[in-house]
């Protein structure tokens, strides 16, 4: 016998044409979007899930190749395991998710370590094309609940005006699949009653996925078998464990194959003390970091706050909307005690995106109260203030430093203003689409002759802190075209640097500043003049500005025996600088 209900949403009915013609352009935009950069934003974190497809076509399973050589500092990804060998950190359903689509590119490294622009290029490709399958996935789920409006307003926030741009379709984080596999719970959820038991089933396969994928999801999936647990009948919850009990199994095994505790790697890691990190005392106030600091989710995706107009006190559209909320934040709660809380590099709040659609369903009545006057073009403007930040961190990112944990209470050092003050970075897979003039090899000496000279002499005195803008002209007096264009990540490409270095120690090693652009092409004889902006040190002093030409990845022009511009420059105290 069924349990008992709170109110009904609409019958879901079956999917009508236009809505398909809408959850395809979501689809097609939102990876030519996450495409669009051409830069590959991952971390260490996601090294092991980019190899592990290329092994498991190679007939190795999840075994790695040594990385005995890793820095200490990132061992954490790659592990060794108790079994032999080496394993991933983390867990591997999002790995064997995209294995399949990683055929191809195995079969052309077959006899070569997937290493460079192809497993790049192929975690950057599997990561945007599942994400992009969850945004048109939530349009369906949300055009089922509301107008086609308010859904597309509410999609164009989630895959655009959220991390999910630039952290979950960006490299194979966890947190893009989980987001998949709650908007897919979610949809099944919906109806649950009439539910046949390959709907069941699959409902519970999903579950069990989304915790294996991410311990923290454990609450989600909780929350999703009470619900199960209240609109179905007792002797049909078999059908929805079973599938939960064979996932369990499965890790289990996994874990006890290769850690030394049920957790996984979770269990086993350890910090470079030797120390297990254990959880922080921040709680609450973790919490409201996760929330509304310089890393919070409601900074980079201000629309949300529009959550406040939620009817706690009502009947709702999505039956058990409020309990998969309080699932939400008990999760938040969880990745905020944690010592890395922020999320380390990254851009945003990559901790609040794992079961993120479910805000998102829990939004549709609010921004329908919205739908006129003042309020409807606020909740807009939100989304449009997200979406500028989520490009400047697709362009810009990791530019000025914009990947560190910063004092979380102070706005000015959020990873957007920091990203947006340091500029574009270069693309990394531009060889796909420019190929004549790059430079891509290391110069030779007799190829690296070139002339400086300052178009406008530098100021003698700068405050510490301030900018200062450099006019620098530069003339190419070898026999080869130059390019700030490199090959593959930019390698070998042809930028100003400049370099600050304190008058009275020389041989200290100086303060380096963020590499510039010198031009597309620069053939034999040919010059150009660039205005470069340097950021002054904080420690005022007298310093010797050195500015000239390096390859990326590669020596300077000065190592191979080319002089270059230098300038004696006192850095004084002024408002930029330090007491």
């Amino acid at each position: 016998m069924a349990r008992s209900r709170s109110a009904r949403p609409p019958a879901a009915g079956r999917l009508k044409l236009p809505q398909v013609r809408r959850a395809a352009t979501f689809f097609l935009v939102a990876f030519v979007v996450y495409n669009a950069n051409l830069r590959y934003l991952a971390s260490f974190d996601s090294l092991a899930s980019s190899i592990i497809p290329f092994d498991i076509w190679k007939g190795k399973g999840f075994s790695l190749d040594d990385f005995s050589d890793l820095p200490r500092n990132v061992g954490y990804s790659v592990v060794p395991s108790k079994a032999g060998g080496w394993v991933s950190l983390y867990p591997v359903v999002t790995p064997l998710v995209v294995t399949p689509l990683y055929f191809p590119a195995a079969f052309r490294e077959w006899f070569k370590a997937a290493d460079g622009p192809i497993r790049a290029g192929m975690e950057k490709l599997a990561a945007s094309l599942f994400v992009s399958v969850s945004v048109a996935l939530l349009y369906i789920l949300l055009s089922g609940l509301t107008t086609a409006n308010v859904a597309a307003w509410l999609t164009i926030g989630y895959a655009f005006g959220t991390s999910t741009w630039v952290v979950s379709s960006q490299d194979l984080w966890q947190h893009g699949f989980s987001g998949l596999f709650v908007i897919c719970i979610l949809l099944l959820l919906r109806e649950v009653e009439e539910a046949g038991w390959c709907r069941l089933a699959l409902l519970g396969f999903l579950a069990g996925l989304l915790t294996a994928n991410r311990p923290s999801n454990v609450f989600v999936s909780a929350a999703v078998a009470w619900i199960v647990l209240r609109r179905t009948e007792m002797r049909r919850l078999a059908i929805f464990l079973i599938p939960v009990g064979l996932v369990a199994g499965l890790l289990f095994l996994y874990n006890t194959t290769h850690f030394h505790s049920i957790l996984g790697g979770y269990g086993d890691f350890r910090a470079s003390d030797g120390s297990a990190p254990g959880m922080s005392n921040w709680g609450i106030r973790g919490l409201a970091c996760l929330l509304f600091s310089n890393r919070g989710l409601f900074l980079y995706s201000p629309f949300l706050l529009a959550l406040s107009l939620f009817p706690w006190r009502k009947p709702t559209r999505f039956p058990g909307i409020r309990l998969l909320l309080f699932a939400y934040l008990l999760t938040l709660y969880v990745n905020a005690r944690s010592a890395s809380w922020a999320g380390g590099d990254c851009y945003g709040p990559r901790y609040a995106l794992d079961a993120l659609p479910i805000l998102f369903v829990a939004l549709v009545e609010p921004v329908e109260r919205l739908s006129r006057g003042l309020g409807r073009w606020l909740f807009r403007a939100g989304i449009v203030v997200a979406v500028a930040f989520q490009l400047v961190g697709a362009f810009c990112y990791p530019g000025g430093g914009s990947s560190a944990e910063t004092a979380v209470w102070d706005y000015r050092l959020a990873s957007p203003v920091l990203a947006f003050k340091a500029g574009p970075e270069y693309p990394h897979f531009h060889p796909l689409f420019v190929r004549r003039v790059l430079s891509r090899d290391r110069l030779a000496p007799n190829e690296s002759r070139a002339e400086y000279e300052w178009a406008v002499d530098p100021p003698a005195a700068v405050e510490a802190g301030s900018k200062v803008v450099l006019h620098v002209r530069v003339t190419n007096r070898s026999p080869v075209t130059w390019s700030s264009l490199g090959g593959w990540f930019n390698r070998g490409a042809v930028q100003l640097a400049a370099v600050w270095h304190p008058a009275e120690s020389p041989g200290k090693s100086g303060i380096p500043g963020a590499p510039r652009w010198l031009a597309f092409r620069l053939d034999p004889d040919g010059s150009v003049t660039r205005d470069i902006t340097v950021h002054a040190p904080d420690i005022e002093g007298r310093y010797q500005l050195v500015v000239g030409l390096r390859q990326q990845e590669m020596e300077t022009f000065a190592d191979r025996g080319v002089a270059p511009l230098e300038a004696a420059i006192q850095v004084v105290r002024g408002t930029g600088g330090r007491p």
